[in-house]
């Protein structure tokens, strides 16, 4: 499969976010499907060590690609959660521990 990255990004820098993707994803370990999300972020012409949701980390420099991508997927995992449906039926847990 031919790489195909945005005609707008140089012969240079294209070649040079290509190299980059590749060292990238030889140092994580990833699924095919975050390998996929790299490769369609990186044929747009953009870096692997940056992200389109903008997050940075506590250092104050931008996330890389899948650390951003797996902090978003972890804040929606949370913002679904609903404690209340862990409150089983037992009418112990309805007594205080005092």
């Amino acid at each position: 499969m031919k790489n195909v990255i945005n005609s707008v990004v140089k012969d240079e820098e294209r070649q040079s976010l290509l190299d980059e993707k590749k060292a990238y994803l030889s140092k994580l370990k990833t699924t095919p499907e975050e390998r996929g999300k790299v490769r369609s972020w990186v044929n747009r012409g953009n870096s692997v060590y940056a992200n389109p949701w903008l997050l940075y980390s506590e250092s104050g420099f931008p996330m890389d690609f899948i650390t951003a991508m797996r902090a978003v997927a972890e804040m929606e995992n949370i913002e679904s959660y609903n404690p209340y449906l862990d409150i089983s039926d037992d009418d112990s847990s309805t007594e205080l521990p005092f």
